[in-house]
């Protein structure tokens, strides 16, 4: 292959790859900062939602120790009842 026509191959692939391949990739970098939006939404979700559970969890262990506390109470009025 000649100088000549390597520079013509040359030319075409640049010309091909600037027509094909570069639209694609600013159209797959589009989408890629689309997705991390969505993604840094999802985040922001999952951390109000691991809040909420954490929250649900400290009122439920409270409730918790509340039942405890009345159980123990009802079986120290027992205990005092009967004798």
């Amino acid at each position: 292959m000649s100088k000549e026509e390597k520079k013509d191959w040359m030319e075409m692939f640049a010309e091909a790859f600037n027509g094909i391949v570069v639209p694609h990739l600013h159209a797959i970098e589009e989408r890629l900062g689309i997705v991390e939006n969505r993604l840094s939404l999802v985040e922001e979700e999952l951390k109000q939602i691991k809040e909420t559970v954490e929250r649900i969890d400290r009122r439920q262990d409270q409730q918790d120790d509340r039942l405890h506390d009345c159980g123990q109470r009802i079986a120290s009025l027992e205990k005092s009842s009967v004798s």
